[in-house]
């Protein structure tokens, strides 16, 4: 049942009276169905069968077509990578971000130092 029919039904509903509360919260329920199965799936890149331009002009459309905001894209995109790719990404990052701490660290331990010798 789409959405409009789902609404038009509602109005004929409620203009009979309070006895159609239930039919109600059924139509209703089944619009917040109807709109969370409207999520399309994305078929992941494969090498060979695209360029990877045209992937990247494909994940754009998807993004626009189901309304991701701009704050989202990156855990969207990071979501639909294959499960290799996705284990060797989060490796990297954890070793990236470890030594990022440890520059850190030693950014403020020298900072430490210079103003102990001043």
């Amino acid at each position: 049942m789409e959405d409009e029919q789902i609404l038009a039904e509602l109005v004929k509903i409620s203009s009979k009276n309070s006895e159609s509360i239930d039919k109600i919260t059924q139509l209703l329920a089944n619009i917040s169905t109807t709109s969370k199965t409207n999520v399309q799936k994305f078929t992941p890149f494969i090498e060979g069968e695209e360029t990877f331009d045209s992937y990247i002009d494909r994940l754009e459309l998807y993004f626009r077509v189901q309304n991701i905001a701009e704050t989202s894209k990156v855990d969207s995109f990071v979501s639909l990578l294959p499960p290799k790719l996705f284990e060797s990404l989060k490796n990297r990052c954890i070793q990236k971000c470890i030594v990022v701490k440890i520059i850190q660290n030693l950014f403020r331990y020298f900072a430490t130092l210079s103003t102990q010798n001043l």
